[in-house]
């Protein structure tokens, strides 16, 4: 499902269920062709006539690399695919800037995930086989500063979440129970000030654990 929405999101992405019969322009200047048989480079376009993707195809499916465009010209994607699905890096572009790059097995996440603002980072995460595995690291903007930190295993999260202000202190930190807490909710806020030390806390337990990150795809 995440590759899916990848796709979605991405919008000029075309695929190959999508391909019932290319026009002449878009199978190397032949006659249109079925989408199950189509195999080289495949150029389509916009209605303008611009060029909207170039891509490798094997019998029907990407297969090789894909460059996609807007419809103004800017680069909009660059991808690898095996067999249609994406596999190894996928770049995103928005306004002449790289946006997302993300790193993909078999149309699934695995590996580095990292969003961009305008050539600075603003979130970093890691990826095993569809699962967040590794850290996460959430930046503000445009300072780079660490806003949010967690570290995650098979997509669960370990142990809790950290929090910083902009001047770079923690200010306070969400503590997950351990093994006698069946519902994996986290249990504590631990507030500090800036010297580190402990000011209050408080036990809480309507704040679910998951793996879903709420600004990963911002």
């Amino acid at each position: 499902m995440t590759f899916l929405f990848l796709l979605w999101s991405c919008g000029a992405v075309l695929s190959a269920e999508s391909v019932s019969c290319l026009p002449a322009r878009c199978a190397a200047h032949g006659p249109a062709v079925r989408a199950d048989t189509l195999t080289g480079q495949v150029t389509t376009h916009y209605p303008s006539g611009k060029i909207k993707e170039v891509a490798t195809y094997a019998h029907g499916v990407r297969h090789g690399r894909a460059t996609g465009y807007r419809p103004n010209g800017d680069l909009h994607y660059d991808a690898h695919y095996q067999h249609g699905e994406v596999d190894g890096p996928f770049r995103l572009y928005l306004n002449g800037h790289l946006f997302r790059e993300i790193s993909y097995r078999e149309g699934r996440y695995h590996g580095p995930w990292v969003a961009y603002r305008k050539g600075r980072k603003t979130i970093e995460a890691s990826f095993a086989q569809g699962q967040l595995d590794g850290w996460y690291y959430d930046y503000y903007y445009p300072s780079g500063r660490i806003r949010r930190k967690a570290f995650y295993r098979d997509g669960t999260l370990v142990s809790g979440e950290s929090y910083y202000g902009k001047d770079g202190y923690l200010q306070y930190e969400l503590i997950k129970a351990g093994p006698n807490n069946p519902r994996n909710r986290l249990l504590e806020q631990v507030f500090y000030d800036q010297s580190g030390r402990v000011i209050r806390s408080k036990f809480i337990d309507t704040f679910p654990v998951t793996t879903y990150l709420f600004n990963l795809l911002r």
